[in-house]
């Protein structure tokens, strides 16, 4: 595996301290960003402690935070349009 590889767990943990970190960003407590999410107030703070965000609540996250896919995949912020992101591959442990 390569330098730029991330475990399951390591994935879990970031895109969890990512998704905390913009909730306070944003000024929100975990209900609203529930209501905001269109999800059930007691699943949203799972989210935030490294249960598994759900793949159909991405589009909806990426609109409600403003924050592009890159940031939620990858940890970066943005792709300027000149450079692709360089993706952190998942490790999968079986």
């Amino acid at each position: 595996m390569g330098a730029n590889t991330e475990t399951e767990e390591a994935f879990k943990a970031r895109f969890a301290r990512q998704l905390k970190a913009t909730r306070v960003e944003m000024k929100l407590s975990q209900p609203a960003m529930a209501k905001k999410l269109e999800c059930s107030e007691s699943m949203y703070p799972k989210y935030e402690n490294r249960d598994h965000f759900p793949l159909w609540l991405l589009p909806r996250l990426i609109e409600v935070t403003d924050k592009p896919i890159s940031y939620w995949v990858y940890g970066v912020p943005h792709t300027p349009t000149n450079q692709k992101p360089t993706p952190t591959r998942l490790k999968i442990i079986k």
